[in-house]
């Protein structure tokens, strides 16, 4: 059946193949059309529809948004649209989650299990929910995606505008990946892992609550800085450039993380371990257990985390990182501990401080396998590429070469 509201029908009430088309002022512009096997229409006047549609799936095609799902609801005046069961609800966006523009709007799709509730500028979904823009992809329990502007359900001309996000907030089992691609060809891979997580598209600004995990891989930059100890290197020799595929990061924290996607820094806080280096290729891994050549680990209760944008010799931009409290630093050849452990990617440089009475101290190998000289002091600055070791204030040296 295929059917045109009209301001004399009051109610209509209807079984089979249904279709209900509420035309746009302008036929330039789309309608509203509903489509499902069984229909309640309350019609109150112009605009002021209350529509229960059920079908396998139902389905209202509004020209903002299109809706799916076992049991629908839509009051237009109230501007409250609810599915009862699993569902679907996509939306043109102008921008990616980090809040880049596309070049042409994209689907934002989200799917669930149990319920969803949309006002027109909050959607609250529940149950196994699957959200997908372009390269990115969220899992959780539960969601809430807020838009920067209300879509109005009862405009009769309003065009396929392109909205825009706000923030999201997912909790519950959360897992977020994203992928990042210059001319098709894959550069970078995140995977995040965390109880809840929320960004704000506008700011930048995103937050995790943990325990979770963060692990992202980007394609070689070129030239990298190593990182395991070379024997017998000269102290002003330059900095040794190799060949990496894929570096991979992986950051795990039992506390919360605060950061921005802009900035492309953030801040984790409790019982902090970060492992990083080259591996062979994307979705590879490292065992901190068995720390490979040019990898390296650090633990502490605070981590803070930046990349930094790209330079002549790091193309695709580096990290600098700085750990705080308890900081532990572990390479194949080398065993650090300090109050504050630095570390800048672009020079291979690993700065150690401590704070008060208490001295930071390095336990190295010139080759794996072989003694370990040992070093305390307030301040040191160490390059294991070069296995450049200097001290401010040193108290004890032992073995040294």
């Amino acid at each position: 059946m295929k059917a045109r509201t009209r301001k004399n029908t009051a109610e209509v009430w209807n079984e089979g193949d249904v279709r209900i088309v509420q035309p746009s002022d302008s036929p330039e512009t789309p309608g509203l059309e509903v489509a499902g096997h069984r229909l309640h229409l309350v019609n109150a006047g112009p605009n002021n529809q209350v529509l229960h549609v059920f079908g396998v799936p139902a389905k209202i095609d509004h020209p903002e948004f299109q809706l799916e799902g076992p049991e629908i609801f839509l009051d237009r005046a109230a501007n409250q649209a609810s599915v009862n069961g699993p569902g679907s609800l996509t939306l043109l966006v102008k921008r990616d989650l980090e809040g880049r523009p596309f070049d042409k709007p994209q689907p934002l799709t989200v799917q669930w299990d149990e319920k969803m509730t949309f006002d027109g500028l909050q959607g609250h979904f529940y149950g196994r929910i699957r959200a997908e823009l372009e390269h990115s992809r969220m899992r959780c329990h539960d969601m809430l995606v807020e838009l920067t502007q209300p879509v109005p359900f009862t405009e009769r001309q309003s065009p396929r505008r392109q909205v825009q996000i706000r923030r999201v907030v997912c909790q519950d089992a959360v897992e977020v990946d994203s992928y990042g691609y210059v001319a098709d060809e894959l550069m970078e891979i995140r995977k995040a892992r965390c109880g809840r997580f929320s960004l704000d598209q506008v700011t930048g600004k995103t937050e995790a609550v943990g325990p979770g995990d963060i692990r992202f891989w980007r394609r070689g930059r070129g030239k990298r800085a190593a990182v395991s100890a070379q024997a017998q290197a000269r102290a002003n020799a330059p900095l040794k450039a190799e060949e990496a595929e894929w570096e991979y990061t992986r950051i795990e924290f039992s506390g919360n993380t605060v950061g921005n996607l802009r900035d492309r820094q953030a801040t984790f806080v409790d019982r902090v371990r970060i492992v990083y280096g080259p591996v062979d290729g994307p979705l590879g891994t490292i065992n901190p257990d068995q720390l490979p050549k040019d990898a390296a680990e650090m633990q502490c209760d605070r981590l803070e985390f930046a990349f930094q944008p790209e330079t002549e010799a790091f193309p695709r931009g580096y990290i600098e990182l700085t750990a705080r409290g308890n900081a532990k630093l572990e390479g194949r050849t080398f065993v650090a501990r300090a109050d504050v452990i630095s570390y800048d990617e672009s020079k291979g440089l690993y700065i150690l401080s401590s704070l008060g009475n208490r001295e930071a101290a390095i336990w190295r190998q010139v080759r794996a396998g072989g003694d370990y000289s040992v070093a305390y002091a307030k301040r040191m600055r160490f390059i294991p590429s070069r296995n450049s070791l200097e001290f401010d204030r040193a108290s004890r040296l032992h073995g040294t070469e």
